[in-house]
């Protein structure tokens, strides 16, 4: 078996920071939605505290969700890295 290439040994790093700037920028994104729906949600009283805290944690719950499915593909290819790694014979 072959050495991997040092620039494919770093990709599980860059999905790690590419899913906290996804994080951040999902938050930060939605959050300028948020403001203006909850402007809107003044118009009625009585719903407006429900969907207000609905709308809220939506930016939070996005965010999570999208980073997590990152930080999974990178945790996967630190895995099969790890493995390649245990099983490679000498090198050819």
């Amino acid at each position: 078996m072959k050495i991997l290439p040092k620039p494919l040994r770093i990709v599980p790093v860059v999905f790690y920071v590419a899913a906290l700037f996804v994080w951040i920028y999902t938050v930060w994104s939605n959050w300028a939605v948020m403001q203006s729906t909850t402007e809107f949600a003044n118009l009625d009283p009585d719903r407006a505290g429900q969907l207000a805290a609905i709308v809220k944690s939506e930016p939070f719950v996005r965010g999570f969700i999208e980073a997590s499915y990152m930080f999974a593909n990178g945790a996967v290819i630190h895995v099969l890295i790890a493995v390649y790694d245990k099983l490679k014979g000498p090198a050819e």
